[in-house]
């Protein structure tokens, strides 16, 4: 079936100047050629505006906006692009990002299919800073999946983030008419707010062809924020979101408190062991029996090793 429609892709970049023309190119050399390109900037100290406006030319781009002074959060900037976009839908390319030329062509056939979907995504290669790919989302013997909003949200994202990157997705815009403010107010998980509220618009297709390179670098904010705690007390913050939102079970409760104690138990990454025990703590408070939770947890997943080493 034939795309159609105008994208607006917006790249909300800072220190990336290294990156930049990689993901800009990648942009413009893309197969389907009805976008708009917003472009912005977070106040950069690196010489990220000598490469953006090398751009300001091209008939693509529609806007380029400099911040004054660092607003601090990535979703802010989100919300700024948002509000520049005249498109039909909505491509955040993560400015150290780059992705395979047929993206936007691939994830905009799946709308065309079905008029309910308000969100596609692609399968991810994870790359270094140099671009040496390091591992990929799996594989499927399908091209792609639908899912149902409730259902996506219900195995696909309480546990973890199934859209690991925002540059894999594109959404339709007019889903995020009425979605709240609550995502801006995150630091590191603010996203992972976004598309749980997203996803509840409509339907979404997994896409599991590999079209979004993710790169993985010393600058980036998620390592720093694990390190500090602070990932795994906005996770708890997620949890107690959903929690008062009423979109998970009580047995899904248990499953996601589990889950983070474990990994918070297994994790060596933190800068001090006050720091463990302070998450620790929080994640605990959530069971009158976490150790419990913690024994079942492991006891599954060695189940479940077994299972699939037997075939």
């Amino acid at each position: 079936m034939q795309s159609s429609g105008l994208v607006s892709v917006i790249i909300p970049n800072y220190n990336h100047a290294r990156y930049l023309d990689q993901r800009i190119q990648s942009v413009l050399n893309q197969t389907y050629q009805d976008f708009e390109l917003i472009i912005l900037d977070d106040c950069s100290s690196d010489g990220s505006r000598d490469v953006i406006e090398k751009y300001r030319g091209n008939p693509h781009v529609t806007q380029i906006k400099y911040n004054e002074e660092n607003s601090g959060s990535t979703f802010i900037q989100w919300q700024r692009g948002f509000d520049l976009a005249k498109g039909e839908y909505i491509w955040i390319a993560e400015s150290d990002d780059y992705a395979d030329h047929s993206f936007i062509e691939t994830l905009l056939d799946k709308f065309n299919q079905n008029p309910a979907a308000v969100l596609a995504y692609s399968g991810i290669v994870y790359v270094d800073k140099d671009g040496r790919e390091l591992k990929r989302t799996p594989l499927c013997k399908y091209e792609y999946k639908w899912w149902k909003g409730d259902e996506f949200i219900k195995h696909k994202m309480l546990i973890g983030n199934s859209i690991a990157n925002a540059s894999c997705a594109i959404f339709r815009k007019e889903a995020i008419s009425d979605i709240l403010g609550e995502y801006r107010t995150y630091r590191q998980v603010g996203d992972w707010v976004f598309w749980i509220e997203l996803c509840k618009k409509g339907s979404i297709c997994e896409v599991y062809g590999h079209l979004d390179f993710f790169r993985q670098h010393d600058s980036k904010a998620s390592p720093k924020a694990h390190k500090s705690g602070l990932q795994m007390k906005e996770r708890h913050r997620l949890y107690k979101y959903l929690c008062s939102a009423m979109y998970i079970s009580k047995k899904d409760r248990r499953r996601i408190v589990g889950e983070n104690l474990l990994l918070i138990r297994r994790s060596h990454d933190f800068n001090s062991v006050a720091i463990k025990n302070e998450v620790l703590d929080l994640w605990a408070k959530e069971s009158p029996h976490p150790n419990l939770l913690f024994i079942s947890t492991v006891f599954r997943k060695a189940i479940l090793k077994v299972v699939r080493a037997l075939g």
